[in-house]
C-alpha cells in the first residue's frame, strides 16, 4: 500500500483515505479528520492530535485510557511506586512493560507489582485540551 500513497504524493494528487486505525492515518496522511456518528470531531496532523486534543471525544478515541472530563493523561504523565493510598486492581503484561488499574487511573511500569499491593502515583503532567467539549 505504501507504493500506492508515493505514487499519489509524487503525482501531487489528493486522496481521501477512509481507515478506523490511527496508526494507518498517521503513517498514510499529512492531516487527519477524526469523525464519529458524521461529525467531525477534530482535524489536524497526528502529532498535533495526539498532543493537543481539541476535546474528551478526541482523546478518547486516541487514547482510551486516562481520560477524564477537563484533562487527559499519556502513558509518560503518570508513574507507579510503593505506597499506600491506592492498591493494583488489575494487572496486564502489554508490548513488554505491565499494565496495571489502580482507582480511576491506567499506568504503564517496567516494575512488577502484584494484584492488591499498596501503591502510590504521582501525576506529573495534566494535559487540558485544545479547547472545551462540545
Amino acid at each position: 500500500m505504501r507504493t500506492t500513497f508515493d505514487i499519489l504524493k509524487k503525482l501531487k494528487i489528493s486522496t481521501i483515505f477512509v481507515t478506523y486505525s490511527m496508526e494507518e492515518a498517521a503513517m498514510y496522511s499529512d492531516r487527519i479528520i477524526i469523525m464519529q456518528e458524521g461529525k467531525i470531531l477534530g482535524i489536524g496532523k497526528a502529532k498535533d492530535l495526539y498532543q493537543s486534543p481539541a476535546n474528551k471525544k478526541v482523546a478518547e478515541i486516541l487514547y482510551k485510557d486516562n481520560v477524564f472530563d477537563d484533562y487527559f493523561l499519556t502513558k509518560e504523565d503518570i508513574e507507579i511506586y510503593p505506597g499506600s493510598k491506592y492498591h493494583i486492581d488489575r494487572k496486564n503484561f502489554v508490548n513488554g512493560e505491565f499494565r496495571y488499574e489502580v482507582g480511576q487511573y491506567v499506568v504503564y511500569s517496567t516494575s512488577e507489582y502484584d494484584l492488591g499491593d499498596r501503591v502510590d502515583i504521582d501525576i506529573k503532567w495534566r494535559r487540558y485540551y485544545e479547547k472545551s467539549s462540545d
